[in-house]
């Protein structure tokens, strides 16, 4: 005879490794695009505004740098999930989550208001998408 509340813990914890891993996918898949981006492919008006169809030398250096910061966001959220090491400090695994969480729901309401549509439905699905995810996973048991 199973227990009152296992299979419930079970199915949540799969559920938050799931969105981890769904979550660094799409976050692998934007860290391709900033690097593109980056590298002057001209993707420019899907992004910063879709001002550029290729984008000048400081928006370029700014992909790079977005690139490196989703690429950390993807191991947080990993880590998190203990599907990485967490490194040394598990607090700061927690807190990121949190902090990128927050940073996700911000970076939706820049997105919506764009006038870039790739932006605007595209972008803002993208980015709400990781913001739940990331609470989903902060919220987790794991960690």
């Amino acid at each position: 005879m199973r227990a009152v509340g296992k299979a419930p813990a079970r199915v949540d914890v799969l559920i938050h490794l799931w969105l981890a891993i769904a979550a660094a996918i799409v976050l692998g898949l934007l860290v391709v695009f900033q690097l593109l981006l980056a590298a002057g492919l001209p993707l420019g008006r899907a992004a910063w505004r879709g001002k550029y169809r290729v984008l000048p030398s400081g928006l370029r250096w700014a992909s790079l740098a977005a690139a490196g910061v989703l690429g950390l966001a993807a191991w947080v959220v990993l880590a998190r999930a203990e599907v990485v090491a967490p490194g040394p400090e598990p607090i700061a695994i927690r807190a990121g989550t949190w902090v990128f969480a927050g940073f996700f729901f911000l970076n939706a309401l820049g997105n919506v208001t764009s006038h870039n549509r790739v932006e605007r439905y595209v972008m803002t699905l993208a980015v709400l998408f990781l913001g739940v995810s990331f609470i989903m996973v902060a919220i987790s048991a794991a960690g």
